[in-house]
């Protein structure tokens, strides 16, 4: 039998069909396995970070009812708008108007108003009117959680800041004028639209209404000096200080919004520019934002930042609005922020060191959380300050009716203030806001943390001005 006959020779058209046949099967291979790698990575990436739960009632967060006419943001969006009607006719006119004046006159008083200043002062008296009614509000919601839009509220919270500005230059003419009362009137109306301002609001709005509770704090605490102001006076005061505080806005209401937001981001079409991921590339648009959702697509993303936002938030929000002292410690690095939580996690959490590295490998999630604990030593300190604005005045109340500052803590408890507090910036339970009586004329009460309050009291007796010219 011959070679050929038996097979063990194989005629060249054979052998080139053989190897077609081999070179297609691993050519099929490879391209198989192209298509499939990007579904493989994205299966891989997704593994990593388990789903959970958002961790409250979204729909019970949402529901928020104030009365008719009590909502602040009705006055503070007609008031706004009346300023803007000023300026473009400032702009339109010509006028000119330096914000150096109203720095001058904060620095050295009303005597160096200049005539601009009084003239845009008198201009914008309707629409400081309409402010000063929204700050007597019981309530303020911009929006609903749920339609929370940065973009349409930060005008009308960042004009806050003008009002109050505005305000306390007017109020500086009124003390020229030994108008007292009505200073401290001005002055309370920035305190409460400091607090109205942050009502069911974003971390933006909190930050913005720290600042302006700035603008309120020191003056009120240089008046309450004055002896001119009564007891009774102060009484009034510390009464509505007592009250703002009261309506403290908790942590968690901010950090809910920004978790909502967030979410709300990641699910819109064109979500990269929507987050800002694209802002650097916005010449090369809209191929920038396809082609980088494209790429993060095969990383699990937006999957991925959805789901380890959530077990972020998972982790904050039991210990948030808790006193320092009561917190699980904090987990180290402290990037995001987050607690070693006692006991047993749930089958739907992760550990601390577990979200850190989800964080860290998803571009998405470190792009859209917020750092917690910069922002929490921002909110602790202006604990602080409202807190020690009250113990202030309650004990500028006792100098009025006793002739000294209290020699003890306990003087004031319970006709001025119930308790003495803790401080808002320590990490102890027995840690309390300060008090030192240096003389029966002079005292100071402060907080240990970091640039916490601090104040000196002291009692004086200006000599009384000549009324100024408004």
């Amino acid at each position: 039998m011959s070679a050929v006959e038996s097979g063990l020779l194989l005629s060249p058209r054979a052998v080139g069909l053989s190897f077609f046949r081999s070179f297609s099967f691993w050519r099929n291979l490879i391209v198989a396995f192209l298509v499939i790698s990007p579904l493989l990575i994205r299966f891989w990436c997704l593994s990593k970070v388990p789903p959970a739960p958002i961790p409250f009632d979204v729909e019970e967060f949402d529901r928020i009812e104030i009365e008719p006419g009590q909502n602040a943001f009705d006055d503070f969006r007609e008031a706004t708008r009346l300023k803007a009607a000023v300026a473009a006719d400032y702009k339109a006119s010509g006028k000119v108007f330096e914000w150096n004046d109203v720095n001058a006159v904060m620095a050295n008083g009303w005597s160096v108003a200049t005539d601009p200043l009084k003239q845009w002062l008198l201009d914008n008296r309707e629409a400081m009117q309409v402010w000063r009614r929204g700050t007597e509000c019981s309530d303020a919601l911009f929006m609903s959680p749920s339609e929370m839009s940065l973009s349409e509220i930060l005008p009308v919270a960042q004009d806050l800041r003008s009002f109050a500005r505005m305000a306390q230059i007017d109020a500086v003419r009124l003390e020229s004028e030994d108008r007292l009362l009505e200073a401290a009137e001005l002055y309370l109306a920035i305190l409460r639209s400091s607090d109205l301002v942050r009502r069911h609001g974003s971390i933006i709005q909190n930050l913005i209404g720290v600042s302006i509770n700035s603008m309120a704090t020191g003056p009120l605490l240089k008046l309450s000096e004055d002896s001119r102001l009564t007891a009774e006076d102060l009484r009034s005061a510390l009464k509505q200080v007592k009250a703002v505080n009261q309506n403290f806005e908790p942590p968690s209401t901010a950090w809910k919004l920004e978790y909502l937001s967030a979410i709300h981001s990641l699910s819109q079409t064109g979500w990269c520019k929507e987050t800002g991921l694209t802002e650097k590339y916005e010449k090369f648009e809209p191929y920038a934002s396809t082609g980088m959702e494209a790429f993060l697509w095969i990383m699990g993303e937006p999957e991925v930042a959805r789901r380890t936002v959530t077990h972020v938030l998972t982790n904050q929000l039991p210990e948030i609005d808790k006193p320092l002292y009561e917190r699980s410690p904090m987990a180290e690095p402290p990037t995001v922020g987050l607690f070693i939580p006692h006991g047993e996690l749930s089958t739907h959490s992760l550990s601390p060191a577990a979200i850190e590295r989800a964080v860290h490998r998803s571009i998405v999630a470190k792009h859209v959380i917020v750092p917690f604990a910069q922002y929490d030593k921002n909110m602790s300190r202006d604990r602080a300050s409202r807190v020690g604005l009250e113990l202030v005045l309650a004990a500028q109340i006792y100098f009025r009716e006793h002739g000294e500052f209290p020699v003890e803590t306990s003087d004031l408890i319970p006709d001025y203030i119930d308790s003495w507090p803790a401080d808002p910036l320590q990490s102890t339970a027995d840690g309390p806001m300060q008090y030192e009586r240096e003389s029966s004329t002079s005292a100071r009460i402060f907080s240990l943390g970091g640039w916490g309050f601090d104040a000196t009291l002291q009692s004086r007796t200006p000599v009384p001005k000549e009324r100024a010219v408004p």
